[in-house]
């Protein structure tokens, strides 16, 4: 039947279309899940590089404390620990960014910072060394090997990896935030959409119902005047009430139909 016919053809396409925006939503959250991820894992990066430079800094002035004790006469303890100390939270800042996911260039720079470190500590042990020799020979050799000490190689890389990082966390913001924007109006489109051709379908359904039943109601005055020639047109797969009122015309009188009006 034709009625049931568009009635069913209008439920299939809201639902295709609820469907599709259902499949669309996975899909969006998914991408955002990933800009944020990749967000997250670019602060933590982050603050991981700005460890590294506080724990190689501590490890610098420890160094130049040791230095000034030297000179000074004073006891060098306590800066030693804390040179020791430096070294192993240096170590663990490696191991952690080492672990992270970062570009070629990225990890180019962390192993040209990784690799200043590494030398800064094996120039600062041999000064210490000497320091502890402390021959005026060896007091003077380390105080021109502290003068020498290049702190700015192991900064200038983290430098570069920290802006490297800081800019892909930023692209990953406003991608998510694009991408929200973007995925935000696709979905009040589809909304649309489904809306319109529930209205459309609902309106088209209506339309025939109520054009059939008033054929059938001017049909079935004109019958009951009388005129028992009146058929009503329909095609093949057309509405049932049409063909039984066409076969009560064949068995029943005028006074019979009033039932159809």
């Amino acid at each position: 039947m034709k009625i049931v016919t568009k009635a069913v053809s209008g439920v299939v396409a809201v639902v295709v279309v609820v469907i599709a925006l259902g499949a669309f939503g996975v899909v969006a959250s998914s991408r955002s899940a990933e800009n944020a991820q990749a967000g997250l894992h670019a602060v933590g990066s982050v603050r991981a590089i700005k460890t590294f430079q506080l724990d190689a800094a501590t490890l610098a002035v420890a160094e130049n404390s040791i230095a000034y004790d030297y000179a000074s006469k004073s006891d060098p303890s306590a800066d030693l620990q804390s040179f020791n100390d430096a070294v192993k939270a240096t170590s663990a800042d490696v191991a952690t960014l080492t672990a992270s996911r970062l570009s070629a260039a990225e990890q180019l720079d962390l192993h040209d910072a990784v690799t200043a470190l590494a030398a800064y500590k094996q120039q600062s042990a041999a000064i210490n060394q000497e320091f502890l020799t402390h021959t005026p020979a060896s007091v003077s050799s380390a105080n021109q090997g502290v003068a020498a000490l290049a702190f700015h190689t192991i900064t200038q890389p983290l430098a570069a990896l920290e802006t490297s990082q800081t800019t892909a966390g930023n692209q990953a913001l406003a991608a998510d935030r694009s991408s929200a924007r973007r995925d935000r109006m696709v979905m009040l489109v589809m909304v649309l959409i489904a809306v319109l051709l529930a209205v459309g379908f609902g309106f088209a359904v209506v339309w025939r119902i109520r054009s059939a039943l008033r054929q059938m109601s001017r049909a079935a005055a004109r019958m009951t005047e009388g005129d028992l020639s009146t058929r009503l047109e329909h095609d093949a797969d057309d509405e049932m009430v049409e063909n039984r009122l066409n076969r009560k015309v064949r068995h029943k009188g005028p006074c019979e139909l009033t039932q159809y009006v």
